[in-house]
């Protein structure tokens, strides 16, 4: 099948799943999942049955980030392994508020790592900082491991397999923590998008409000006596159960916005 047939395929499968289609998907699964180098490369053949098996994936509605395996972040191809947290471009923003406001030669500890790509970026940016990630899910945490080897940051970061929370009331040294922490209400639960419900629940779901999770990350940092900074990702609809957190009102917070306009980041300083 020459590209341009290829081309057709897909994007009638990507419009069969998510209703319209952009250019750029087309040739994200062009380039990662046949590994051509350009999306119009119009002398390249590609094998019909491969062609065939990722359009009916795609149209079954398997996020083309788990059928090819990659999801760019910041510019790089980090690898995604099925069943681990799609990484979103407004993490993007996150990474960038991290690498000016982690203070030099910190240790930072990273909440639920998923595919690496907080700690690996801010590593790769940042050569003066270590890093520790910690994830309950296993595939995470080999997922993170296999992308820092793969940018060659894995002499700077620890990996835990771990509940969170029993891990911070270790004896363990770190400034500045980072999370994209699960923070969509359960009762997203019954209306998510299908594509979004491929995702490990454990990476998306913090609580009945949405915001127990960083709360409680919160209450045990203050318990352990930890100082420092905390840098974390929230669903901006969410906002005034966050702000009820006494830590929020009385600390020193800080709220960025990502690229869309969304009030979605906050830097708490403890």
């Amino acid at each position: 099948m020459d590209v341009f047939s290829a081309r057709k395929v897909i994007k009638e499968a990507l419009l069969h799943t998510y209703g319209t289609v952009y250019e750029y998907d087309v040739c994200f699964v062009l380039k990662y999942c046949f590994g051509l180098s350009s999306c119009w490369a119009a002398s390249t053949d590609i094998g019909d049955i491969w062609v065939q098996k990722v359009a009916r994936d795609i149209r079954q509605g398997i996020p083309i980030q788990y059928i090819c395996g990659i999801e760019e972040f910041k510019g790089k191809p980090f690898l995604v392994f099925p069943g681990v947290f799609i990484p979103r471009e407004e993490t993007e923003d996150l990474v960038d508020i991290a690498i000016d406001a982690v203070p030099r030669g910190s240790r930072i500890l990273e909440i639920g790592v998923g595919t690496g790509v907080i700690s690996i970026s801010l590593l790769m940016s940042r050569r003066d900082i270590m890093a520790m990630g910690v994830d309950i899910n296993p595939l995470a945490v080999i997922n993170t491991f296999t992308n820092a080897r793969r940018f060659e940051v894995d002499s700077r970061l620890q990996l835990y397999h771990a509940d969170v929370f029993s891990l911070i009331e270790m004896p363990m040294s770190f400034d500045f923590v980072l999370s994209n922490p699960p923070y969509l209400p359960d009762s997203d639960r019954l209306t998510i998008d299908e594509l979004v419900s491929k995702e490990p629940e454990s990476a998306l779901y913090g609580g009945f409000t949405g915001v127990e999770f960083i709360h409680k990350v919160i209450d045990i940092l203050i318990k352990t006596g930890f100082h420092g900074g905390l840098l974390f990702e929230f669903d901006d609809t969410t906002q005034h159960y966050l702000r009820s957190h006494e830590k929020m009102s009385v600390s020193r917070v800080k709220y960025y916005k990502d690229r869309f306009g969304k009030e979605r980041f906050a830097l708490v300083w403890l």
